[in-house]
């Protein structure tokens, strides 16, 4: 569990770098299950901080889709309706925890078929 925080810590340390670097011409980001499904597949096999910050700035509106499907899986593990797997393998990418978590959360979405998504 801590592993999967640290890896949200980090992604919300650049996530807010990004905003920041954006405010002034941020737009309105429509956000989907799709969009962060898609997000999520680039996401996981970004083996440093600098190829993920890389990765959000060149898919943002993917990277809003993370966040709120993010946000989901804290909710979730939260009211104890998620639960991470005890072990994880012992070689990851950088952010393996996170995506893993956030593409079942999404899969698991009661109105989202992957068959919808992968299209």
């Amino acid at each position: 569990m801590q592993e999967f925080y640290n890896q949200v810590q980090e992604f919300c340390r650049l996530m807010f770098e990004e905003v920041a670097r954006r405010w002034s011409t941020l737009p309105e980001t429509a956000t989907s299950p799709a969009a962060a499904l898609a997000f999520t597949e680039k996401f996981l096999l970004c083996p440093t901080t600098e190829s993920a910050r890389c990765c959000i700035q060149k898919d943002f509106p993917g990277a809003m889709s993370f966040a709120m499907a993010m946000d989901g899986v804290n909710q979730k593990l939260q009211n104890g309706s998620f639960h991470l797997p005890a072990e994880w393998p012992p070689y990851q990418t950088r952010f393996y925890v996170l995506s893993c978590a956030v593409q079942e959360y999404i899969c698991s979405l009661p109105s989202v078929s992957v068959e919808t998504l992968r299209r």
